[in-house]
């Protein structure tokens, strides 16, 4: 966020704004803290729910969505980090010129969601309410079912990890080498149970001696 900051700075004016969307189940209460840090001028809104993500079909932060002045779509979600060169001049130009930035391949989902999506947007609506009632557990449930039908899901997964370890998220800084730790320990258990769904498959398909008895 610091990034976005200075980057709002050097652009802020009659030509840009700069609107964060934060995707925290826990609330404003701890998003608002890395807002703080930040001493961000630009607005903060918190996404309990991931009505953003489910409605563009975006599954990982950060990403951008650029809107021009009369409310049109001009990219859809695109993975950005202002602190990449490319980045920054990409979205400058846009700015400065009003040349659209390369397109994504994330827009709006048209026609309504889908049954799937419907149910994932439902069960983090649910989450969200348990969560701000204080039944964390609860709040927990409805997430991983929520994962379960998205596995690929990394805002799920991070919602997930912030509940059942907040300090490291919440403690002074986003712990990144724990989540690689946790990404790589999840990648050596799904190749470990690959490999004994392999064995077990091996050992129902090798012929078997039939031995009467004498």
């Amino acid at each position: 966020m610091p990034g976005w900051q200075q980057f709002y700075a050097e652009h802020k004016g009659d030509k840009f704004e700069f609107l964060s969307v934060a995707v925290d189940v826990q609330g404003a209460a701890k998003a608002s803290k890395w807002h703080n840090v930040a001493r961000a001028q630009f607005t903060t809104v918190v996404d309990q729910e991931a009505v953003l993500g489910t409605r563009f079909g975006v599954k990982y932060v950060p990403f951008s969505i650029l809107i021009d002045e009369k409310g049109k779509l001009v990219r859809g979600p695109t993975p950005v980090n202002v602190g990449k060169e490319d980045d920054r001049q990409e979205i400058s130009q846009w700015i400065e010129t009003g040349k659209a930035p390369t397109a994504s391949g994330g827009d709006e989902k048209g026609g309504g969601l889908t049954p799937e999506q419907l149910t994932l947007r439902l069960r983090l609506a649910y989450a969200a309410k348990l969560q701000a009632g204080g039944d964390v557990q609860g709040a927990l449930a409805q997430l991983k079912a929520a994962r379960s039908l998205d596995q690929d899901n990394w805002l799920i997964r991070k919602q997930i990890w912030a509940l059942e370890h907040p300090d490291r998220f919440y403690n002074g800084r986003v712990d990144f080498d724990w989540q690689r730790e946790q990404l790589r320990r999840e990648a050596d258990e799904k190749r470990k149970a690959a490999r004994e769904q392999r064995d077990n498959n091996k050992r129902d398909n090798e012929p078997r001696e039939e031995v009467d008895d004498l």
